[in-house]
């Protein structure tokens, strides 16, 4: 019989590299992607071409589309018009893709019921009040 063999090490691995855990993460706000808007030759310079959306607890929802193209198309006539627009995207209890377009944050509805009555000799559809929350 052979004498026993003395215990070996066992090679060493390197450490793996510990990566700290991930962060939850808050859905982004969907917003549609506007083209940068350019100062018009007057100098005067146009908000940023996406606007987040703003604070207050009402605001004026303006049209609502299935297709991206038409909501972009009417926020951007509605900067056009001076007015705070922005799109949101949302799917419904069908999951069906809305893209919203509103206008404003305002902090109350006497506010919001103004603006709409401003928008309405400027767009096709009827703005309507919402609450934000």
């Amino acid at each position: 019989m052979l004498p026993p063999r003395p215990p070996s090490a066992a090679p060493q691995r390197p450490a793996a590299a510990t990566r700290p855990a991930p962060q939850p993460v808050k859905p982004a706000l969907k917003t549609a992607s506007i083209p940068p808007a350019t100062a018009p030759s007057s100098g005067v310079l146009t908000p940023p071409a996406l606007a987040a959306v703003p604070d207050g607890r009402y605001t004026v929802q303006v049209g609502s589309f299935q297709q991206a193209d038409n909501a972009e198309g009417l926020v951007r006539r509605l900067r056009g018009l001076g007015f705070n627009a922005y799109a949101l995207d949302w799917t419904d209890a069908e999951q069906r893709s809305w893209h919203v377009v509103r206008v404003g944050g305002y902090a109350d509805t006497a506010a919001a019921r103004q603006a709409a009555a401003s928008l309405k000799g400027k767009v096709e559809a009827q703005p309507i009040v919402v609450s934000t929350r």
